[in-house]
């Protein structure tokens, strides 16, 4: 009895041995991927690494399929969204907005805790990191000087998305 599990469990660890590298690579390559995604969003430019660091601490990587509702106009948001990869829609009652990678979704919402003012559609699959505004703004509340930048990040993001619509 006591070979058998010997045996067994050597025939276990060299099937994990072999199986399990390529696993924390593919695991590896997309956490490099949103680490360096969450370092060149313009929310968090200025930030120190550490502030980064902390930041992608709070984030979780999803994947969805092509044709998921993100976001419905009315509804009540609670986080943010930033695109990795794939395209999508913004729906207006008078005009379609198309996005892409590295476009940050709900930021509108997290500045003015006010129900979605648009229905966001994927149109293919995405790679989506998503930050809970609450994680966000504890974060934000307990180093001032990172929620200050962040708030004034957001000011301008949505001062230039402003000035766009009128265009």
């Amino acid at each position: 009895m006591t070979r058998r599990f010997v045996i067994f469990g050597s025939v276990l660890f060299l099937c994990v041995s072999l199986a399990w590298p390529p696993l924390l690579q593919g695991q590896h390559s997309k956490t490099e991927d949103m680490t360096k995604e969450i370092q060149s969003m313009p929310l968090l430019a200025g930030l120190s690494k550490a502030d980064i660091q902390d930041i992608q601490k709070i984030c979780k990587l999803k994947e969805y399929p092509a044709g998921t509702a993100l976001i419905r106009k009315g509804q009540k948001l609670d986080r943010l969204y930033l695109i990795l990869t794939g395209r999508g829609e913004v729906r207006l009652k008078d005009r379609t907005i198309p996005f892409g990678k590295d476009s940050l979704l709900g930021e509108v919402e997290f500045a003015d805790p006010v129900s979605a003012v648009a229905d966001v559609f994927l149109v293919s699959a995405c790679e989506v990191v998503e930050i809970e505004y609450a994680a966000l703004d504890r974060l934000m509340r307990s180093r001032p000087k990172m929620g200050l930048t962040i708030m004034r990040n957001l000011a301008s993001i949505l001062s230039r998305k402003i000035q766009g619509m009128s265009r």
